[in-house]
């Protein structure tokens, strides 16, 4: 039974997942520019770090806190769950760009 309803619905099941794919590598690609641009700016300003900390452990401490599906505030469109993708794989991301050596 569940082999004909995926038989039947094939078309529309592909097209939801190639949907789902690209909000999933938009996300990934804007918290990539992101976290990059970020550390970059970190490397060569070290103040904008110490300003910028508290702000991004607020930030991933509401994340954690506050994870929902996405399609409860997602309505019809994409962003939502492009932005909850950013969240997610941001911080991650700029922790893994972040680890350099010290500049002295």
């Amino acid at each position: 039974m569940v082999g004909k309803v995926l038989w039947v619905e094939r078309s529309s099941l592909l097209y939801h997942t190639g949907v789902t794919l690209a909000e999933a590598m938009t996300g990934y690609l804007v918290a990539n520019v992101m976290a990059i641009g970020l550390a970059i700016l970190f490397l060569y300003m070290p103040w904008t770090e110490q300003f910028a900390t508290p702000y991004m452990v607020m930030l991933k401490k509401s994340v954690r806190h506050h994870r929902r599906p996405a399609h409860h505030h997602a309505g019809t469109t994409p962003a939502p769950k492009v932005i909850i993708v950013v969240l997610v794989s941001f911080f991650p991301i700029l922790a893994k760009r972040g680890k350099r050596p010290q500049v002295s």
